[in-house]
């Protein structure tokens, strides 16, 4: 993370940082509104102006990358890093201190155990509350949350038992899970009417993404968010592409992602399950690209990234892949995901440039409005390549189908 100094925040953002711990507080703020940002000056107004000790104090994130990210803007202002917690990370270690032994559930799918934590944790602490077992003083002065869209109720209720303070920041539009409270919700558990601050209505993004994004955003979002104000002013045409076969799609992917690398660009590549992630990274090294994938990404570094779409939440990047957007790629995520959702966190995790790739005859649902947005935002190339033999590095068409 690179922490802007607080004298260059927006005036919204250094009212936020600078609220009293009195009350709780929420915000709303757009992709590249500076939510992570705002809670790394708040923890640190928090602590070094209000003299709250950072043991008591937690910036809780809702992916174990954000985690890491939020932790090196504590580090370069002189905060400790370890302040910053992943919510399921803090919730293990709460059922650890209250009981005296590690959560063991037996749900079977990985979100169904996470949720059984935090619904397990909720309950014993209303009982400990209840029973005048569990002293709050005793735990938390302040706890920042981040990505809060995706947390339950119940679960910024566990926070605010835990807490004698919590400030929230959210965007509704990036709520990936169908577990996740509404901001009205969010705010009537926290006892409060209205949000305390809108931080910013302007896009990190280019025109050209924001309006792609906004093809695919729900009804009341298609019409405001292609006028909304945006950061990044270079214009490039992004490209959408439909594949003949996978090995086609492929080509014309690492054609495009060649091109970018090439020119500096940071660039991620995303994907809808982490089912897929080390069969295209892999497909990719082959091809001759430095990768990085899953727990290994390092920020700082100009690899190419690979990622699920979930643990790029919070997360930027000049130019943003995403390949094979057909129908077999998302089985199996919607029981806890809403896929319009995932698809605009994933479009605005990039700043300048998009590829949209998929295959003829298996595209997704929202294909259809992806590609009914005109130049010189989003266009197909005026070239087809015509495969010949493997793909860059000798992966097959078989390969590929297994990957992803």
């Amino acid at each position: 993370m690179r922490v802007v100094p607080i004298e260059d925040l927006t005036a919204a953002q250094q009212a936020f940082v600078f609220l009293p711990a009195d009350r709780h507080a929420v915000a709303v703020g757009a992709p590249g509104s500076g939510k992570s940002l705002v809670l790394v000056h708040r923890a640190k107004h928090l602590i070094e102006n209000l003299g709250l000790d950072p043991q008591r104090v937690r910036i809780v994130t809702y992916t174990n990358m954000l985690e890491h990210y939020i932790a090196a803007g504590l580090k370069e202002v002189g905060l400790p890093s370890d302040i910053a917690i992943s919510y399921d990370d803090l919730m293990r270690q709460i059922h650890t201190a209250v009981t005296g032994k590690p959560f063991k559930s037996t749900a079977k799918g990985e979100n169904d155990r996470f949720f059984a934590l935090r619904d397990a944790v909720h309950d014993l602490l209303k009982s400990e509350l209840s029973a005048g077992l569990f002293e709050v003083d005793g735990r938390f002065d302040a706890i920042l949350v981040d990505e809060t869209q995706d947390l339950a109720a119940s679960d910024v209720g566990t926070l605010a038992m835990l807490a004698n303070h919590v400030s929230a920041v959210l965007d509704g539009r990036q709520q990936l899970y169908k577990r996740g409270a509404s901001t009205a919700e969010i705010l009537r558990t926290l006892g409060l009417r209205w949000e305390t601050r809108t931080l910013l209505d302007t896009y990190r993004c280019s025109r050209a993404v924001i309006t792609i994004a906004a093809s695919i955003a729900r009804d009341d979002d298609k019409a405001t968010l292609p006028h909304t104000r945006v950061i990044a002013s270079e214009a490039t045409t992004s490209m959408r592409y439909v594949g003949a076969t996978m090995e086609d799609e492929f080509e014309r992917f690492t054609g495009a992602l060649r091109t970018r690398t090439r020119e500096g660009r940071s660039c991620a590549v995303l994907l809808p399950a982490r089912r897929y992630l080390f069969g295209v990274a892999d497909a990719l090294q082959k091809a001759g690209f430095a990768v990085e994938a899953d727990t290994k990404v390092d920020l700082t570094t100009n690899a190419v990234k690979v990622m699920t779409y979930h643990s790029a939440k919070g997360l930027a990047f000049d130019s943003v892949f995403l390949p094979r957007l057909r129908n077999n790629a998302f089985r199996g995520i919607e029981k806890h995901h809403d896929r319009r959702s995932l698809l605009f966190v994933a479009l605005t995790r990039a700043t300048t440039y998009l590829y949209l790739g998929t295959i003829a005859g298996d595209e997704i649902p929202e294909w259809k409005e992806l590609a009914a947005v005109p130049e010189p935002y989003l266009a197909a190339p005026v070239s087809t390549p015509t495969p010949s033999g493997p793909t860059p590095g000798g992966a097959s068409e078989e390969d590929l189908d297994r990957v992803i």
